[in-house]
């Protein structure tokens, strides 16, 4: 039995796990319609956690022959159609990023000098708290509200570090859904063509 989102799933499939030992022989594969592989985050009505499992595709197909290929985001679409247009004169409406006069992208001085800082730290790299790294957040209540802010003061701001503004998203959208079963979500439009995905996988009925 094989988790679909555990690193061992990737190794077994890679041929790499269980490791040999001298004088110790690995058992015959089992054929690929008989591997059973699991999904481990699904939950039963309860809200408990549960296991389930279903068999591999059969021969011949594979695990995500039933996905359909993906249009591609119309923002980021028109990006890639700006970068591909030979005419001089083009004008790029796509994401607002910062050009200089010359119609690069340069790279901050601020930008380079954290990069400076975080290359020579020397300490080590370990798992962050679940809700992220304490001095990040406590520097971001600070940027948002202000460090004088009485919200912050009276302890009624609480944050936690994603990862980006997508990330943020799934977890805002998911504490609404949860907490709130009955509300909507809006979205405006054109918008991003994730954040309507991530709503609608958090259960949202969404509207423009």
């Amino acid at each position: 039995m094989r988790c679909l989102f555990c690193p061992l799933r990737i190794l077994r499939g890679a041929g790499l796990w269980p490791p040999v030992y001298p004088g110790r022989r690995r058992g015959p594969a089992k054929p690929a319609a008989e591997v059973e592989y699991t999904t481990c985050h699904q939950r039963s009505a309860g809200g408990q956690p549960r296991l389930s499992t279903a068999m591999a595709p059969a021969q011949g197909r594979t695990l995500f022959s039933t996905l359909s290929a993906y249009a591609g985001d119309p923002i980021l679409s028109l990006q890639l159609a700006y970068r591909d247009d030979e005419r001089a004169d083009k004008v790029n409406l796509s994401i607002g990023l910062y050009y200089d006069e010359q119609g690069r992208i340069p790279r901050l001085n601020s930008v380079q000098e954290a990069a400076k800082v975080v290359n020579a730290s020397t300490a080590p790299c370990v798992y962050l708290p679940m809700s992220g790294s304490p001095a990040y957040c406590r520097a971001a209540q600070g940027l948002v509200f202000g460090a004088d802010s009485e919200a912050l003061q009276a302890g009624r701001v609480a944050t936690i570090q994603t990862l980006g503004g997508s990330g943020a998203l799934k977890v805002g959208a998911d504490v609404l859904r949860r907490f709130f079963p009955g509300s909507a979500a809006r979205i405006s439009g054109p918008t991003w063509d994730n954040h309507r995905a991530i709503l609608e996988g958090a259960g949202f009925e969404v509207d423009v």
